[in-house]
């Protein structure tokens, strides 16, 4: 991989929020994280460092996180949907700064070993209760101060109740809400002890 003058290692053209823009509806049947919310993302990963990023699901986020976070966890299910092979074999994937975690998150998430603080989480998993809650205890203690977390789908009633309870969380400032996706920065309040 070619080294720049400045030391920094360079790799393949990133692709940009724009080229997901395009690709984000056909590359899976599960559904995807709308543009304005991608965009947010997009906003947030050119504003701050992202050494390591996180998420549930996969699909146009984790082609978007993997030209913006040094090294991205993607726990995700294929369930003949497309979510995993079809971002695998699109040309915008940074491979070599992604990890697929394949299986159900509600097992894959628990037992993986984190070994750097997160500077942004998306969930976007399974959606009926108590997977959001579950996904969310893995990863909320992970992430780093000014870190932001992502919640996709606050419109439906399971990830609701969590999106309220958060808002009241010392732990969380909420950003904004961007159609069905809200964003919380992480506070300096101290984290529950596990």
């Amino acid at each position: 991989m070619p080294i720049s003058q400045d030391g920094i290692t360079l790799g393949a053209p990133r692709a940009n929020i724009i080229d997901v823009l395009q690709v984000a509806e056909k590359l899976h049947r599960a559904g995807f994280l709308q543009g304005a919310a991608l965009e947010r993302i997009d906003q947030f990963g050119r504003s701050h460092k992202i050494h390591h990023s996180a998420e549930t699901g996969s699909g146009a986020s984790t082609l978007l996180l993997s030209n913006l976070s040094d090294h991205h966890t993607v726990f995700a299910v294929e369930d003949g949907n497309g979510s995993i092979t079809n971002v695998q074999g699109s040309p915008l994937l940074r491979s070599e700064c992604v990890e697929f975690v394949e299986g159900p998150s509600q097992v894959t998430v628990p037992k993986y070993k984190f070994e750097h603080p997160l500077q942004l989480v998306l969930l976007d998993g399974p959606h009926a209760w108590p997977f959001p809650d579950l996904e969310y205890y893995y990863f909320y203690s992970q992430i780093e101060e000014g870190g932001l977390l992502a919640i996709d789908n606050v419109e439906i009633p399971t990830v609701r109740k969590m999106f309220d309870i958060l808002r009241a969380d010392a732990m969380w400032k909420l950003d904004e809400v961007i159609l069905n996706t809200a964003f919380f920065y992480r506070t300096s309040a101290p984290a529950f002890r596990r």
